[in-house]
């Protein structure tokens, strides 16, 4: 099997934070083992789905669901270094105009 880094980003995500519901969006990049690139974003994508953090705290209604798209799909090469381990999400605010701040959350 071959290593893929594949990009993602998740929107319209209302999620808690400081105790208030708030629109956040989110960066994450999986590496993952697959025979194909589509393999790969299915993989990387259903990682993310099934993502506790992610699932178990989403406070959307199916009226304002939010979305999961893949950005990018990269072979990596035969460097040994990189790991398929990446759990990482890298929050951003959505609900106000200009709001850079984001929050990191690994594990």
């Amino acid at each position: 099997m071959k290593k893929f880094c594949v990009q993602l980003t998740g929107h319209n995500y209302l999620l808690p934070y400081d105790g208030e519901p708030r629109k956040m969006g989110f960066r994450a990049t999986r590496i993952v083992r697959a025979n194909s690139p589509e393999e790969a974003g299915v993989l990387a994508l259903r990682s993310l789905v099934r993502d506790p953090r992610l699932v178990n705290d989403l406070l959307n209604g199916r009226q304002d669901p939010s979305t999961l798209a893949i950005d990018s799909i990269q072979r990596l090469g035969l460097f040994k270094g990189w790991s398929t381990a990446g759990k990482g999400l890298d929050f951003f605010f959505e609900d106000l105009p200009g709001d850079t701040s984001s929050r990191e959350e690994t594990s």
